[in-house]
């Protein structure tokens, strides 16, 4: 494919096409902060994406790692997260407080070879555990844990695409009731309203839908391999590890947006700052970037601020207010279920969701008890779905690791966004 402008409507200034063999690192380089680049699995795109990067003169826009971009054929955009292990060296069940310093542990990543448990980096040592994950796992320096976000409906994946924004819709509804209808069109884009104003069960059916057949071809050529689905607790914590290692901001906090107006890829000056009414600070200005999960325009925006962001991830005996399927095979595919939080707090049997692992919550409302004092709100029967990032009002408590509880009503506050699955 030869790099060009991108044949597609409306798309965002500065992108257009590039070589997906990346030679010279022209798409992509996940970079650690000393400018070497790993080796990771070459992002999968399905009929209709087209890699893309973005031009510019001003190189403090794309200094530092860069992850792969795509667009599908609406101008949607999307960012590869490659398969990867992980080991938690600091900070492990930890809040902010007894961590001490930035208030936030620390996160290695190792990417793997394919979908397997083989390292790309030879200097690598050590065994990747699929599952028994116990403390003991993280007390070994020779284990490394398998993302389980990499585990997909009993496939082995070699990575996902995640939404670079919020979801939006074409007619940019989202502060009525005329939001709340799975007949909207879904983008994702900067400088948008983002898509709020719409029920769980909605989210969720939208997402579905990308790839229905009645709606695919606006974003895909054909779906015979892809999934799109909302995105779930797991997979919002793939992101938040990666982005917290050494090929993300190398244990820096990202930074919020804080725009009151629910505008997507917005940036501030600091990680805690309160809501504004500026929206100046879009997504590719010096300050916008801040709130990458790069900060540079390679990264992923509004996982801290926004708005409260849905996940498909409710307490047990919940389901029904994501989904009417009932079917259990189904339903373990796409939501990830939690047991009830119980008094002495959340025993959890789960892990990579940046959840249990990083915080240290020992009550219902035990707020800021996350790392970098992320609010950390677990779910019960009264609030059974669980809300991620924080909203562009959280100030401090914002952040990748705010975990909240909701109700299942059409907030104008709430929003979402997909996943892209390429198999």
């Amino acid at each position: 494919m030869n790099p060009g402008k991108l044949e597609i409507e409306n798309v965002p200034e500065g992108w257009v096409t590039t070589n997906t063999a990346n030679d010279e690192n022209s798409w992509y380089a996940y970079k650690d902060p000393d400018g070497n680049i790993a080796e990771v699995n070459e992002p999968k795109l399905a009929s209709g994406m087209k890699a893309i990067k973005y031009e510019t003169e001003n190189s403090e826009l794309v200094e530092g790692s860069q992850w792969a971009n795509a667009m599908t054929k609406d101008g949607s955009m999307w960012v590869w997260i490659p398969r990867y292990a992980y080991r938690i060296t600091s900070g492990y069940h930890k809040n902010a407080t007894e961590i001490g310093g930035t208030g936030a542990g620390t996160i290695e990543i190792a990417f793997l070879k394919g979908s397997t448990n083989e390292f790309l980096d030879s200097s690598i040592t050590g065994t990747v555990v699929t599952g028994g994950v116990t403390e003991e796992t993280y007390a070994d320096d020779t284990k490394w844990i398998l993302e389980p976000g990499f585990e997909f409906g009993g496939e082995h994946l070699t990575g996902f695409w995640f939404a670079k924004f919020e979801a939006s819709n074409t007619e940019e509804k989202g502060e009525d009731l005329s939001a709340n209808r799975t007949t909207l069109t879904l983008q994702i884009k900067p400088n948008k309203r983002s898509w709020t104003a719409i029920s769980s069960a909605n989210m969720f059916q939208v997402c579905q839908n990308l790839t229905s057949s009645s709606n695919y071809k606006t974003y895909f050529n054909n779906v015979s391999n892809v999934d799109t689905h909302m995105t779930k607790n797991i997979e919002w914590g793939t992101v938040a590890y990666l982005t917290h290692s050494k090929f993300g901001l190398n244990g820096e906090e990202v930074g919020i947006n804080n725009y009151n107006g629910y505008k997507t890829g917005i940036g501030s000056d600091s990680p805690d700052s309160g809501t504004s009414d500026d929206a100046s600070n879009e997504y590719n200005t010096e300050i916008g970037i801040k709130a990458s999960t790069t900060k540079n325009l390679y990264g992923i925006y509004d996982m801290s601020g926004g708005t409260f962001e849905y996940v498909a991830a409710c307490l047990i005996g919940y389901t029904s207010k994501i989904t009417s399927n009932t079917n259990e095979t189904y339903i373990n595919k796409y939501i990830d279920v939690y047991n009830a939080f119980n008094h002495e707090g959340y025993k959890s049997s789960k892990y990579g969701d940046a959840i249990f692992e990083i915080s240290n919550t020992t009550g219902l409302f035990d707020h800021y008890k996350s790392w970098f004092k992320d609010d950390s709100a677990f779910t019960y029967p009264d609030h059974p779905l669980f809300t991620r990032g924080g909203s562009c009002k959280s100030g401090e408590a914002a952040g990748i690791f705010f975990f909240g509880s909701s109700e299942v009503h059409a907030y104008n506050y709430t929003g979402f966004r997909p996943v892209c699955i390429v198999k």
